[in-house]
């Protein structure tokens, strides 16, 4: 353990060590008191049972001497008689007796009785200052502690008992209105004893029982220092090897961090002062991968297995762990290599979506050339019919004329059947269906210019003026306002021109087509910005729409998926765009969007080595 550590264990032991004295010298305290109240107690029960016994029988008789003259406060001829013998006698009551008794006590032990009362018969027995205390108490029937008392040489206790009057008792107090069971006074006792307890034995005793627990501690805690020491060296060994490897590298004991290798504290964003001796495992993974974790270390694993890590700023990641058992000093430790998989993931993901797009690309060049063909004799021939019926053209009015009917009634009666409509719905049709193989075609397409250095601030002029006349977007160009954020200046980039003008002039369709049917007060507005970064010509296209639900944000680029309403998009756009941004021109392409904000898409495509050809720059209506 740490110095900090340990001086604190040893404060919490001595203050333990201190409650516990203060507790038994308490204690100790209290029983000597009790002692001392149990004397006394014992000491009064002797007189009060003396004077019982003179009590019962009625007073004593001994013979009048210096020291026993008459009670001046008996009254009665029974006071004094002679003896047989002639000598004279005089009756000792037990209020008398008492008194005699304690100047005996006084004079052989030191111990003094006093018995008093509130109202006392005799002016000798009226009640000292701390007597009366006691004397009022006992009229409310409760009592005091006894007390100890010193003076320059000696300590004393001192205590008091009440007495009860008794039928014996009304013979002399009955005048002063007493009945039985009153409390007629009380008899006190002061007598010798020790006032302190003796504190060396205790004293000791607890700083021994101290002084062995703080050999204990200290002997335990440098048994873990040079167990602390052992582990150091261990992982010094360790860390030359670790910081030479590519992954990140940390020890462990049941759960518990030992040493990791730079690498690992900079994947998970920890400080190493900060962890050392921590639960590595609710540090690093998510709650669902440290049920596995655990489970792996329980049953000595040495299987590799995938979890997702977390770092400090909440971030997750796919990792695969690979651990080891090993044996340092006769103990167990488990020595755990971790490996970030994101960019694998993203690499397998990548190469995924390009065998897919590369194969869509095959199988859609294919599907084109098999459909255009059928395509245009269904288009041709459907604009011919039409022409035929509808045109009034010199050979259509000759054919009617030799077939003698009205070609004004002709086209009347096609009119009323809306057999001009539904010409015009195939034609629309086949309209459509070959700009989708227009599409398809994109797929497969090659251009002899891909290895041309191309103006990408041209090619999105160009994208713009094709999209912002285009009617196909259903007029919401001119309700929408265009910015433009170039900041940097003539880019060139090596590539398809036509290719990466039809992948923003869909980026740019769906950006206008996202504020149809939305009821926001705010004007519709998209903003292309053009920056470098990493050596990449970076362009974003973000638009203040409705945005995109989050869980369809990564299908976007997918082919045929699409958000619109069944019959007005087949979902080619985007994923046209992809394939010409990834595998045409070996860019990348990414999406973020927050619902109710707008979304962007953001487009990197690799710089040319040499300049743009000098073009002229197409200008965008305000």
């Amino acid at each position: 353990m740490g110095r900090s550590r340990f001086l604190t264990i040893i404060l919490f032991w001595t203050l333990a060590t201190a409650v516990s004295f203060y507790w038994n010298y308490t204690d100790r305290q209290n029983s000597h008191q009790q002692l001392a109240e149990n004397v006394a107690a014992a000491l009064i029960e002797q007189i009060v049972l003396t004077r019982a016994w003179n009590a019962q029988h009625g007073g004593v008789y001994v013979p009048i001497t210096e020291k026993t003259p008459p009670n001046p406060f008996l009254t009665g001829s029974s006071r004094d008689v002679l003896g047989v013998k002639g000598e004279r006698l005089t009756k000792i009551n037990p209020a008398y007796m008492t008194r005699q008794i304690a100047e005996i006590a006084q004079q052989r032990s030191g111990i003094k009785f006093h018995i008093t009362s509130l109202d006392p018969l005799r002016p000798a027995n009226r009640a000292l200052a701390w007597e009366d205390d006691w004397l009022q108490a006992f009229e409310s029937r409760q009592s005091l502690p006894g007390e100890f008392i010193a003076d320059s040489e000696h300590s004393f206790f001192r205590y008091m008992q009440p007495l009860y009057v008794e039928e014996s008792c009304l013979g002399c107090h009955a005048k002063q209105g007493y009945q039985i069971d009153d409390v007629r006074g009380g008899i006190s006792v002061t007598f010798p004893f020790p006032r302190a307890v003796g504190l060396a034995g205790l004293t000791w005793g607890c700083f021994a029982v101290w002084l062995l627990g703080f050999l204990g501690l200290f002997l335990l805690n440098q048994l873990l220092a040079a167990e602390k020491r052992q582990l150091a060296k261990a992982a010094e060994k360790f860390s030359m090897l670790a910081e030479a490897s590519w992954e990140s590298i940390f020890i462990h004991r049941d759960g518990i961090l030992l040493e990791a290798n730079r690498q690992f504290y900079e994947l998970f964003g920890l400080v190493k002062e900060q962890v050392i001796g921590q639960d590595v495992i609710a540090l690093t993974v998510t709650a669902e991968s440290q049920v596995l974790m655990r489970k792996m270390i329980r049953s000595a694993s040495l299987t590799p297995y995938e979890a997702t890590g977390i770092r400090t700023d909440g971030t997750q990641f796919p990792m695969v762990i690979r651990a080891r058992q090993m044996s340092i000093d006769g103990k167990s430790i488990r020595v755990v290599a971790i490996r970030d998989l994101t960019e694998r993931k993203e690499i397998e993901a990548t190469l995924i979506e390009t065998t897919k797009m590369a194969t869509l690309g095959n199988m859609a060049a294919g599907i084109a050339h098999e459909i255009n063909n059928p395509l245009g004799i269904i288009a041709q021939n459907s604009q011919v019919i039409k022409n035929r019926l509808f045109e009034k053209l010199p050979k259509n009015l000759a054919a009617a004329d030799a077939a003698e009917f009205n070609m004004s009634q002709l086209e009347e009666y096609l009119h009323r059947r809306s057999i001009d409509r539904l010409i015009d719905g195939t034609l629309d049709s086949t309209r459509r269906v070959a700009k989708i193989v227009s599409n398809l075609s994109s797929f497969n397409k090659t251009d002899y210019s891909a290895k041309k250095a191309q103006n990408i601030h041209r090619i999105i002029d160009q994208a713009v003026a094709e999209t912002f006349r285009n009617g196909g977007t259903n007029h919401l160009t001119e309700s929408v306002r265009l910015v433009r954020d170039d900041q940097a200046e003539l880019v060139a980039v090596p590539g398809d021109k036509n290719l990466l003008k039809q992948a923003f002039c869909a980026i740019l369709t769906n950006a206008v087509q996202s504020f149809h049917g939305t009821e926001d007060d705010s004007a519709p507005c998209v903003t292309i910005s053009t920056y470098l970064e990493d050596e990449m010509a970076c362009i974003t296209f973000a638009d203040n729409g409705p945005g995109i639900e989050p869980h369809l944000l990564k299908q976007i680029f997918a082919p045929f998926f699409t958000t619109k309403q069944v019959g007005s998009a087949v979902g080619l756009g985007l994923s046209i765009t992809y394939y010409a941004v990834v595998n045409k021109h070996g860019g990348s392409i990414s999406a973020d969007s927050e619902l109710g904000k707008g979304s962007r898409i953001m487009v990197k495509l690799p710089l040319s080595n040499r300049p743009p050809a000098e073009d002229n720059v197409i200008q965008v209506p305000a």
